[in-house]
């Protein structure tokens, strides 16, 4: 690559000023001062901006940059993006980006050119997600939406045992503030990208939310999405919340302390009834993770002969493997297996 003369900014305060990079109403896009290289080949235009970069580097990439630059210009386009024409920008070939959101770009851009942009290992924000995995699968540049549908597949993993790996960093960066509908916009991108294998954990983190916030985020869901998430929801809440309880605290198997069995009667309604709201550890795998001390009041585990909760611990590895085999068909989509090879697509 030639020498530049300028070089993509890759640290938070690159991050900090994109709001001022992307003013809503710019009738004439401008040369964007972080993505410009002097050396560069080629002129990408979106509504607000100029990014002037490399063939080279866009080609590497964009399988559908390098079929681009081998045909001759004209009024070609290529996929749902920008067309190829015989416009110029300073005597260079100008793309127009058509249906890209400027941001997107952005991102996308300085991930290609900045590799510490974007890594699965560290917290990133919610838009750089949302615009590698779009135009990572829209352009098809397998690199990038591999990438990070690997590193949604941290927090929404597709096995068993993943479920279960010791702690990670959060995916989002904690300053930068969560959008309260995060997973119903990670949801929405995933199923439009065919990102088969995060759908099933995306499903249940959306089902587990209350219901209001369900409701607020509809309008990001098609509707019958929307409508399988709500059939979900209820499916866990009717039938396995009772499965959990039933396997796992036994309240119709009598124990030598009366004490004890009068314990795990009181959890189990304690578990399946609630009059306003069900927290995030009723659901399957929050009861998991909460393990007997979230259920019910504590003198109630205080209770518990040994004998009982040594029961417990050896009855829910079962429950939670049967649970995990269920999930994608509680919201009505493939089984495990079935589901597209997101990773490999």
């Amino acid at each position: 690559m030639a020498p530049q003369t300028k070089r993509p900014r890759s640290s938070s305060s690159s991050q900090a000023e994109t709001s001022n990079k992307y003013p809503r109403t710019n009738p004439k896009p401008t040369p964007h001062d972080a993505i410009w290289f002097d050396d560069g080949s080629i002129v990408l235009a979106t509504d607000v901006h100029l990014y002037r970069a490399h063939k080279s580097i866009l080609a590497q990439y964009f399988t559908v940059f390098k079929d681009m630059f081998d045909m001759p210009t004209g009024e070609e386009g290529f996929g749902d993006g920008g067309s190829v024409s015989a416009e110029r920008w300073d005597g260079l070939l100008l793309v127009r980006m058509a249906g890209d959101s400027d941001e997107d770009v952005y991102h996308l851009l300085m991930t290609l050119y900045d590799r510490e942009y974007h890594q699965k290992d560290k917290p990133t924000t919610l838009p750089i997600i949302l615009a590698l995995l779009n135009l990572g699968t829209k352009y098809d540049i397998a690199a990038i939406r591999r990438e990070v549908i690997e590193h949604l597949s941290i927090y929404y993993p597709s096995e068993y045992e993943n479920w279960f790996s010791d702690y990670q960093p959060p995916l989002l960066k904690e300053d930068q503030g969560t959008p309260k509908d995060a997973n119903f916009q990670l949801l929405a991108a995933a199923r439009r990208c065919n990102a088969g294998s995060i759908l099933p954990m995306l499903f249940y983190s959306c089902a587990i939310e209350p219901l209001d916030k369900i409701f607020e985020s509809m309008n990001l869901l098609d509707i019958k999405d929307f409508k399988n998430l709500i059939d979900g929801r209820e499916n866990m809440l009717a039938r396995w919340v009772s499965i959990f309880g039933k396997t796992v605290l036994r309240p119709e198997d009598k124990c030598q302390s009366q004490t004890c069995s009068d314990a795990r009667i009181r959890m189990f309604s304690h578990r399946m009834y609630f009059e306003v709201e069900f927290p995030p550890e009723i659901f399957p795998l929050g009861a998991y993770t909460g393990a007997l001390r979230e259920l019910g009041k504590g003198e109630d585990y205080k209770n518990l002969c040994r004998s009982c909760v040594l029961k417990f611990h050896s009855c829910l590895p079962a429950f939670m493997f049967m649970f995990w085999e269920a999930l994608p068909c509680i919201f009505r989509l493939c089984r495990w297996d079935d589901l597209p090879e997101s990773i490999d697509a």
